[in-house]
């Protein structure tokens, strides 16, 4: 069975956004290029998306923690742990895609991602010592 990251690249192959010069998840970067003269216009919402994932995911990476100390549930703080280490994984895939763009990865802040996690501050407040804090973690 095809890996997730395999059918992602591919898409991004079949998008004509890069020329593909053969596929390897682990050494990628040597053999694509960023088709620059194609379409701009895609280009420039592919890094920004990655910029905007980027921030998404970085900031996870630090709330995660967090969040597992506040739930009270076992389960719910094993839950976040292994997104954590999930989110981890995320990280350094959407890094090695700059990398395969001929980019440094760069963070851009995902005005999606700050409302929720506002949001969900804002209910960790409200029921911090209450039986339903579980649930307004979730």
């Amino acid at each position: 069975m095809e890996s997730r990251w395999k059918r992602m690249v591919r898409a991004v192959l079949k998008s004509g956004l890069v020329a593909d010069r053969g596929l390897s998840q682990t050494n990628y970067t040597k053999h694509t290029t960023m088709n620059t003269t194609q379409t701009p216009e895609l280009q420039h919402l592919l890094v920004d998306q990655l910029k905007d994932i980027y921030w998404a995911e970085k900031k996870l990476v630090t709330t995660l923690p967090k969040l597992a100390k506040k739930a009270q549930g076992p389960e719910l703080k094993a839950a976040f742990e292994a997104h954590h280490l999930e989110t981890q994984t995320h990280l350094t895939r959407i890094e090695e895609m700059f990398g395969h763009l001929g980019l440094k990865p760069q963070a851009k802040k995902c005005d999606a991602m700050e409302g929720l996690l506002e949001e969900g501050d804002s209910l960790v407040e409200e029921y911090a010592n209450s039986p339903a804090l579980d649930a307004a973690l979730i």
